[in-house]
């Protein structure tokens, strides 16, 4: 039989995942910035506060990711911000790669590897479009994780907002 102790930790589990994929997209997102940042830093760029303003929202956004293990909440509205900043942002780089001001974000990047950060800003881009649909879905409780934790607190006789 399984305390209700650990049926609290099993549901506050459930709601955390929920955000699995939003928390795996900002780390990858913040480990990304950092190689940049730390390129960045290394050529000596004049622009090295893009990707520290970067880092510093995705830092913000993980910190609320944590945050949202010990409180509940189906919003998530700073990481939500940052994200729609976040695909301005990038969208904008992307556009800046097609120009003459590429060298002075990207100094380390020679003319034949530019494809390759505008691929990198495209899926950048797209992963953005992504986590702003999944945290719009899960602020509806239209997820699949939610109907599954629906179905287990069905299951445990116990009211719809436990934690």
């Amino acid at each position: 039989m399984v305390t209700p102790h650990k049926q609290q930790m099993i549901l506050r589990s459930l709601y955390f995942n929920r955000f699995l994929f939003v928390r795996y997209t900002t780390a990858f997102l913040f480990f990304s910035t950092l190689v940049w940042c730390c390129a960045m830093f290394l050529s000596q760029a004049t622009f090295l506060f893009v990707p520290l303003l970067i880092l510093s929202l995705l830092g913000i956004a993980s910190f609320e990711q944590v945050k949202m293990y010990y409180k509940h909440n189906t919003a998530a509205p700073l990481t939500s911000r940052i994200f729609q900043f976040l695909l301005v942002g990038y969208s904008l780089l992307m556009l800046i790669c097609l120009t003459p001001y590429e060298k002075q974000l990207f100094p380390f990047v020679q003319n034949h590897q530019s494809r390759i950060l505008e691929g990198y800003f495209g899926v950048v881009i797209i992963l953005t479009l992504l986590v702003l649909k999944k945290l719009n879905t899960i602020r509806a409780n239209k997820d699949t994780h939610y109907q599954r934790i629906m179905a287990y607190e069905q299951q445990l006789n116990l009211e719809g907002n436990s934690l």
